[in-house]
């Protein structure tokens, strides 16, 4: 495993319950600020619908 970190890497979050609430707000605030974001959902189809939310507002 590489452990050597880039200091030019972006940092990354790993948001829980990103899809909807404090969790879509946070995916939101720290991809606008040039983070890596990984999140989830409950389910599918609540993931898509963050997915389409955020494609239209993040460029």
């Amino acid at each position: 495993m590489d452990t050597n970190v880039n200091p030019t890497d972006p940092p990354v979050a790993l948001i829980t319950g990103g899809s909807a609430g404090l969790g879509l707000e946070l995916v939101r605030a720290l991809h606008s600020r040039g983070w890596e974001v990984v999140t989830n959902a409950r389910t599918i189809s609540e993931l898509r619908s963050a997915t389409s939310e955020l494609a239209r507002l993040l460029p």
